[in-house]
């Protein structure tokens, strides 16, 4: 399993989201644990960006919302 890092924005959003709405933190949470099993293969369609962000990698939470991922 690989190690993960989160910046202090990502730790704050997701504690919002626990307050929030339980259902899609738990969603969030499913999603970090297959990143750490696999970071370029799991659900939540993931995507290699392009340009400024090359390297880097986003999943869908939902339409509206995407973590980008570093590499």
């Amino acid at each position: 399993m690989k190690n993960l890092e989160f910046d202090m924005d990502a730790f704050e959003d997701l504690a919002w989201w626990i307050e929030t709405d339980r259902k899609k933190a738990l969603k969030i949470i499913k999603l970090i644990r297959e990143v750490q099993r696999n970071p370029f293969e799991s659900t939540g369609q993931p995507e290699a960006l392009k340009h400024d962000l090359s390297g880097c990698w986003s999943r869908r939470i939902d339409q509206e919302h995407r973590p980008i991922l570093f590499g």
